[in-house]
């Protein structure tokens, strides 16, 4: 206990330093320093644009003049926090003493990049305060400024989650750290102990596709894009019910399908459920039970209930042919779907410049995700779709091969 005490007392001392030592914009890039606030008025409505939670459980928001309260509390978690997002210049009101305040716009921040939200923060206009993320490794090949600023070498990597950087955090001292929320191991406990100011990017505690892709709301309420933030929401939610409306009127039994499949483990996210009931479809095994995030079926379980199945979207993401499938493991050879070559995986043949980031996207763009799962249902209703986070791996059936 007192080796722990000493190392936060360090830390803290080492933060008070540099604080000391470095001027207030020194880390702020150069295309933000100019925004200094005008004398701050009273009586202006300082968000004009506001935002509203339609279909997001864990997260509200609520306006005043010169500051917003935003407070987040994910499902089924013990955790609930509350921020004081105050307009730059404005006097901090008094009362909400349990509130951290948070000065917006945010100007410079990192990021973890897991939840998929660092993919809205160029269609949002606000990578230019981008200083630092937990890995530069892919997660930005789709988004040319981003990337560039990583190729130039003005984006830190700092690691997330326990591993997270923290004397490199010190030394950048970002107004806000955007961490992947994953209960207690999650970074934003660890940057709080030092006097930095972590907040959850909790979207994958929300209970269905839009309702994550809303968080993109939540990210426009800190740089005050709530007017961006509404655009943006609007158009994936447009796509995303009009598909699944369109999908709902299919006449017929709606087409099964069997779980995601790695390693010899058969596993279902929540969230490939839910889509695929949204595409028209029903997912295998029926759910029994209420669970989070995922759920493992016995390799008997699938045999049985998913004999019949009439296609495989989320297989082994390695298999490239339909007898990689048989190879793995022969029993598979029964199964339906694999015997009439309607097996999918997730995963497009490498592409330059292209990343496949399908549960990145599934949290934030749904309904890219819902287009490919409908036509692989019911091609009929989009017949000239390209599969964007989809490979077909069976050209030919196991029972055409066999004749």
């Amino acid at each position: 206990m007192q080796a722990r005490r000493l190392v936060a007392g360090t830390l803290l001392a080492v933060a008070a330093l540099i604080a000391c030592r470095l001027s207030p914009d020194s880390t702020v890039p150069a295309g933000l320093q100019d925004e200094t606030p005008a004398p701050f008025d009273p009586a202006l409505d300082y968000f004009p644009e506001k935002v509203v939670f339609e279909y997001a459980s864990n997260v509200s928001v609520e306006y005043r003049r010169s500051f917003k309260l935003l407070t987040i509390a994910p499902t089924h978690q013990r955790w609930r926090f509350r921020y004081l997002l105050l307009q730059r210049g404005a006097p901090r009101p008094s009362g909400y003493s349990e509130a951290i305040v948070i000065e917006v716009p945010v100007r410079t921040y990192t990021i973890e990049v897991f939840g998929g939200l660092q993919q809205l923060l160029e269609p949002l206009g606000v990578e230019a305060g981008l200083i630092a993320l937990s890995s530069r490794r892919g997660a930005f090949r789709t988004m040319p400024r981003i990337r560039h600023a990583i190729e130039q070498g003005r984006v830190d990597e700092i690691g997330g989650g326990s591993t997270v950087n923290l004397e490199k955090l010190l030394e950048l001292r970002p107004d806000l750290i955007l961490s992947d929320f994953v209960g207690a191991s999650s970074s934003m406990f660890a940057v709080r102990r030092i006097g930095l100011i972590g907040f959850p990017l909790a979207n994958r505690t929300e209970t269905s596709p839009l309702s994550s892709a809303e968080w993109v709301k939540v990210l426009g309420v800190l740089f005050n894009r709530e007017k961006e933030a509404n655009a943006i929401f609007d158009r994936i939610a447009g796509r995303y019910e009009n598909l699944r409306a369109r999908a709902k009127q299919v006449p017929g039994p709606p087409p099964t399908a069997l779980p995601g499949r790695a390693s010899g483990v058969w596993r279902e996210r929540l969230i490939d459920r839910q889509l695929v009931q949204d595409a028209g479809g029903e997912l295998v095994p029926e759910q029994r039970a209420r669970w989070d995030y995922y759920h493992d079926h016995p390799h008997e379980l699938i045999l049985d209930q998913g004999f019949d199945a009439d296609v495989w979207p989320f297989a082994t993401p390695t298999w490239r042919r339909l007898q990689d499938v048989v190879d793995s493991d022969s029993r598979l050879a029964k199964l339906r779907a694999v015997r009439r070559g309607r097996v999918y995986v997730i995963g497009s043949p490498p592409m330059r410049g292209v990343m496949n980031d399908y549960y990145g996207s599934a949290y934030v763009f749904p309904d890219r995700i819902l287009a490919d799962l409908v036509h692989i249902l019911h091609p009929e209703i989009l017949p000239g779709h390209q599969l964007r986070y989809f490979r077909a791996i069976g050209a030919t059936s196991i029972e055409t091969q066999a004749n």
